[in-house]
């Protein structure tokens, strides 16, 4: 959950290179060496108070800094709207993801048991990815209208 947040990036790179199509590549090239600098201090900060789920949750705040940095100088240049709505249905997603994975992960290590950590990691992606998917196919008329123009037939 806390690393699909971090897909933010994305938007982050939607909106530099935006500023570098309009002829701000100095905006641009600011976004950059603050997103870098606040991932490292966050990583190193994080990390050492709780672990390797630091790294995902300092990714993740990077990346929305990133996203604010990056809108703010492209709003100084042009008006824009942030697709807030559609970030907020990815993000509730991401959380039902979160949870359901949780859920199937406790049962697997309380009620099945699979000789390989493999199995286990492959059976908790395809739940993680089938749930955000079905989730957000169900929330979102921008997602379903861009498989259903995307899918064959």
């Amino acid at each position: 959950c806390i690393l699909i947040a971090a897909a933010l990036l994305a938007y982050q790179k939607q909106l530099l290179s935006t500023l570098n199509g309009i002829g701000r590549p100095a905006a641009a090239f600011r976004v950059s060496p603050a997103f870098i600098a606040t991932t490292v201090i966050l990583n190193v900060a994080l990390i050492s108070i709780i672990g390797f789920v630091g790294a995902a949750i300092a990714t993740a705040l990077s990346a929305f800094f990133g996203v604010g940095l990056a809108a703010y100088f492209l709003r100084s240049e042009i008006d824009f709207d942030l697709p807030s709505g559609e970030i907020g249905r990815q993000l509730a997603a991401a959380a039902v993801m979160a949870a359901v994975v949780r859920e199937v992960d406790i049962l697997i290590a309380t009620r099945m048991s699979f000789d390989h950590n493999f199995a286990t990691v492959v059976v908790l992606v395809a739940v993680g990815a089938a749930t955000y998917f079905a989730v957000l196919f169900g929330i979102s008329e921008n997602f379903r209208s861009t498989v259903r123009e995307n899918s064959p037939g």
